[in-house]
């Protein structure tokens, strides 16, 4: 448990220092975009990993170490009472500060890695989009504001999602007569049923979301009572107008992955660069003490 503790600590101060470092990141504007295109595709965390091809269908254990990092910072935080730091729009930050993490200390990550002949950056960006489905579907049951896009888009992936994994939600649906395997139908029925409702009833029965409920509770509460300032550099709930004195030419060069995520991708990669330089020197080390 302490070890656990101690984990989630280290990475809590990495995850700290990237969203104080970078108050006015341009990436917060297009990460609610990106998360509503994610989710409606698939709502499962574990999608953009395989299809990265970083580990392959039945190989989830692989990356378990991971897993369980990200859930041990999130319980750190939680003991601060400072959950609701870890929002939609820092997901990249969080999963780059795991991801460092588990290149250091996880030898197996980086063999997987050279296995599949994928290189560290792959896996921060299966990560940081498994990171924005996660933190989506989250947000959206504790009721936190996000733009009308990504709260649709959530609504529309949870229904799907619940009324194959709860035939209690399920049942439901059938009843109001919901088409839940068409996604534009869900909309359309949005607006006149308030789906969130059910899905708040609903979602302590689907497994993957009990494992969350501590932080789904925590950040439901926070979401009712904490007020953010911008000038202090806390999160807001909303970032609707925050970045208004962007210019226009930052905001386009944010919406490509090379600009948004080029600095954190370079410092992963390099990494691995250390890494490897790290060994060859054991190497050396070994051989001349050699007898």
């Amino acid at each position: 448990m302490r070890n656990k503790l101690n984990v989630g600590k280290k990475i809590y101060n990495r995850y700290k220092g990237r969203i104080e470092s970078n108050k006015r990141n341009s990436h917060a504007l297009i990460a609610e975009e990106r998360a509503a295109d994610l989710v409606l595709h698939s709502s499962y965390v574990t999608t953009p990993i395989y299809e990265s091809g970083v580990i392959g269908k039945g190989e989830h254990a692989r990356l378990i170490k991971l897993f369980t990092t990200n859930l041990a910072t999130q319980e750190y935080a939680l003991g601060l009472g400072r959950l609701y730091e870890f929002d939609l729009r820092n997901a990249h930050n969080r999963a780059a500060a795991v991801v460092e993490y588990g290149l250091r200390n996880f030898p197996k990550v980086r063999e997987l890695l050279q296995q599949k002949g994928k290189k560290d950056v792959d896996l921060y960006y299966a990560f940081k989009d498994s990171s924005l489905t996660e933190s989506a579907l989250c947000a959206f049951i504790a009721g936190i504001d996000m733009s009308d896009d990504t709260r649709i888009a959530s609504e529309v992936a949870l229904v799907q999602r619940f009324s194959l994994e709860n035939k209690r939600f399920s049942a439901t649906m059938k009843t109001l007569g919901v088409e839940v395997r068409d996604p534009l139908a869900i909309k359309q029925a949005g607006e006149l049923i308030n789906f969130r409702e059910y899905i708040v009833d609903a979602w302590r029965d689907v497994p993957y979301f009990q494992r969350r409920e501590p932080f789904i509770t925590e950040l439901t509460e926070q979401a009712e009572r904490v007020i953010y300032d911008p000038s202090s550099g806390m999160i807001l709930p909303s970032l609707r107008g925050k970045h208004a004195d962007d210019n226009a030419i930052e905001l386009k060069r944010a919406t490509t992955r090379e600009f948004s995520e080029g600095f954190i991708a370079h410092v992963i990669n390099s990494i691995s660069y250390i890494s490897k330089a790290v060994a060859r020197v054991k190497l050396v080390l070994d051989y001349l003490i050699l007898p």
